[in-house]
């Protein structure tokens, strides 16, 4: 029989890197590693390159806001203008393509559409 009173047993406080968290049991990455989601897990990595100015490969505003700028979009017809939604400008063209878009989706003939305009 093997003599097992000389068997140390370590047990990681934190997660190492490379390895998936799971935080239901109530650890944490490692010091300078940060919880990234890949392919639905969390993985600890280590983002020394955060805080370069560039927003690179595994960096987001969520784990690296110092590199990355926080992205949203605007719903259809405003535009993104510095930190905010502003409605985007129509020219005139525009807004007759539109008018006839509609016109022509009412069965108007280009026909019946010239004679309606006088033209």
């Amino acid at each position: 029989m093997a003599d097992t009173s000389q068997i140390n047993i370590v047990v990681e406080d934190c997660i190492a890197e490379g390895m998936v968290i799971d935080f239901s049991f109530g650890k944490e990455c490692c010091d300078g590693l940060t919880p990234i989601r890949e392919n639905g897990n969390y993985i600890c990595k280590d983002w020394s390159n955060c805080g370069d100015t560039v927003c690179g490969p595994g960096e987001a505003y969520l784990n690296c806001p110092e590199d990355c700028e926080e992205e949203f979009s605007c719903p259809e017809g405003y535009i993104v203008e510095g930190d905010d939604c502003v409605p985007k400008l129509r020219t005139w063209q525009d807004i007759i393509d539109d008018y006839l878009a509609d016109i022509l989706t009412l069965g108007v003939t280009l026909s019946e559409l010239k004679e309606i305009l006088n033209i």
